[in-house]
């Protein structure tokens, strides 16, 4: 009984205890809290100054929020946390020059805040993580100067923000920054970021342009986190400034109207996986340094590259048909130049290195064209495609492997040698070099291969709609993927001097309606209209060609075949022959 009442007199005197520390505590806190009408006061730990927030979330201030700059003789120097959250009565919110630190949500799911006025000589040293969080009416803001980073979530679902002012001296734009503000349609990086975390700018679907000059001095930008433009779906061209080093994963996916990227300077090591996935309108990637370019790692797939989406690679403005490793490369980066499909000869320099794997794996892979390559170096290469594209070296078509004498070296820009595959070249041969690969037509357009003395459409760099191929003296084929991914070509008449068109002709143009097929072409190869939609096609021939096989119907869509066509009696062929 004793040791019962012993423990109830116990119990009492903890709660007793509890009670009186609560008070006590309460006492703390509220002599350094005042309440001044709407507002609520807090002392900071100098003494000196108080932060501000809202005594009564329900409060209605009209249309203007003006945050007071002193209490008491003393300077309101910051916004408490959650300050002003879920506040939605005003409009427009004054933020004093006395205030250096905005704090965590301050002003969060204000739904009402069309409006930040920060004081001219403002300068703001912090400001916490999701601070305008959710402010669905915010259309525009000049961030003021003091901060070395913008925060996680700062402007996250500003769904109506349109334009953003970023100071110079900020250089980490955080994780999430501006994510999901589906309105803002430019942005411009001061030179000072040095990075743009994950997520930065996910879903901003009205971005068109991002400017990473870097204004006055140049851009000191390293990284691009990952997803940090996902979903950017306006977006139309990127450059990247000179000192970017990775790019991350998705950083760019999924950017539907992205048409060029390019990359103006030399220290790029990484792209991550998925980069520009569903970039489909990706049509040109410009390099700046071709030997950098060998070294990047393209991680995961080959969707890190652009190039296997843009397949137009272009040097300092340039379109590549001639691919010269520059002297000093080792080592091709695994898919370095998978799907470039303008590319039609490639240069080692004698001092590549010899060693199997040097070329990594798919590093030429699905570049129809390639059909020379001049190898000054030691490493062998069989020209057996299947067994390239096993090994990992150069899966492609490719006609001729020469071989040239270390002492041998040709200058930048000269014409390729010709002679037969494999043959090695002295130094004194080198001298009678004669030229494969050449152009024709009035402005120089179509570019063709000669193989002894066949001769190759390889490729046409013209912006007509509406073409006729050359007519020549000579016969000639068109090569594998020429047209592979040309879009903005409705109309093509194929004169009767083309006697075989090679596999993936036209696959993938897009744009393609209707095509004139003469009965002299005799050969027809494999997959020639995939990815074609609402297709005509003509032949002059009764019947199917040799080798032709509709496998375009995998994956065409209303694709009509006319035999027995007389060219005489189609308008639009005879308006392209006169033409």
């Amino acid at each position: 009984m004793k040791g019962k009442f012993a423990f109830i007199i116990l119990t009492i005197w903890l709660v007793v205890i509890a009670v009186l520390t609560a008070i006590l505590i309460s006492a703390s806190i509220d002599k350094n809290v005042d309440v001044d009408g709407a507002f609520a006061y807090s002392l900071n730990e100098d003494g000196a100054s108080y932060s501000v927030g809202l005594a009564d979330k329900d409060v209605y201030f009209g249309t203007e929020l003006v945050i007071p700059s002193s209490f008491k003789g003393k300077p309101v120097t910051a916004i408490k946390e959650n300050g002003f959250s879920y506040c939605s009565g005003f409009s427009r919110l004054v933020i004093p020059a006395s205030v250096t630190e905005i704090k965590y949500e301050a002003f969060k799911d204000c739904s009402s805040l069309s409006e930040v006025m920060f004081a001219d000589s403002m300068v703001l040293n912090k400001i916490g993580n999701a601070a305008f969080n959710n402010c669905d009416s915010l259309t525009a803001v000049k961030i003021p100067t003091g901060m070395k980073y913008l925060p996680y979530n700062l402007f996250h679902g500003c769904d109506k923000l349109r334009s953003v002012e970023i100071p110079k001296g900020i250089e980490e734009i955080s994780d999430g920054a501006f994510g999901y503000c589906v309105a803002l349609e430019r942005v411009d990086i001061p030179y000072t970021v040095k990075q743009i975390s994950d997520s930065a700018f996910y879903n901003c679907h009205a971005l068109e342009r991002i400017g990473f000059d870097g204004g006055e001095k140049p851009s000191n930008l390293r990284r691009i986190g990952r997803s940090a433009f996902y979903g950017c779906r306006s977006l139309g061209d990127v450059v990247f400034p000179e000192k970017i080093k990775e790019i991350g994963s998705g950083a760019f996916a999924y950017c539907e109207s992205l048409r060029s990227v390019s990359f103006t300077g030399s220290a790029l090591n990484e792209i991550g996986t998925s980069a520009f996935i569903g970039c489909d309108s990706l049509n040109r990637v410009d390099v700046a340094d071709i030997a950098n370019w060998c070294g990047v790692n393209f991680v995961g797939n080959d969707y890190a590259n652009p190039i296997y989406l843009g397949q137009r690679l272009y040097n300092n403005g340039e379109l590549v048909l001639r691919l010269e490793i520059p002297y000093g490369v080792k080592t091709i980066s695994a898919r370095a130049f998978k799907n470039a499909t303008r590319i039609v000869s490639v240069t080692l320099p004698r001092d590549f290195d010899y060693e199997s794997g040097s070329i990594g794996e798919d590093a030429f892979r699905f570049c129809y064209k390639l059909a020379e390559i001049h190898n000054f170096s030691k490493l062998q290469l069989s020209s057996d495609t299947v067994s390239l594209a096993s090994t990992g070296y150069i899966s492609a078509y490719v006609q001729h492997i020469y071989y040239w004498e270390s002492t041998s070296y040709p200058k930048s820009g000269s014409p390729f040698p010709y002679g037969e595959s494999g043959a090695v070249y002295s130094e004194e041969e080198s001298r009678k070099w004669e030229t494969n690969i050449y152009t024709y037509g009035d402005n120089d357009e179509f570019i063709f291969y000669k193989s002894s003395s066949v001769h190759y459409l390889l490729e046409y760099l013209g912006t007509d709609k509406h073409i006729a191929l050359p007519t020549t003296a000579k016969p000639y084929g068109i090569f594998t993927g020429a047209f592979f991914g040309q879009t903005g070509i409705e109309s093509i008449y194929v004169p009767d001097c083309v006697e075989e068109i090679w596999h993936f002709a036209f696959y993938s143009s897009t744009d393609l309606k209707r095509i004139y097929i003469p009965s002299s072409v005799i050969s027809m190869g494999d997959r020639l209209f995939g990815k074609t939609e609402d297709l005509q096609i003509y032949f002059e021939a009764s019947e199917h060609v040799v080798g032709w096989k509709e496998s375009y119907k995998d994956n065409a869509t209303d694709v009509v075949i006319n035999y027995s066509q007389n060219k005489e009696k189609l308008p639009w062929v005879m308006d392209l022959i006169e033409d």
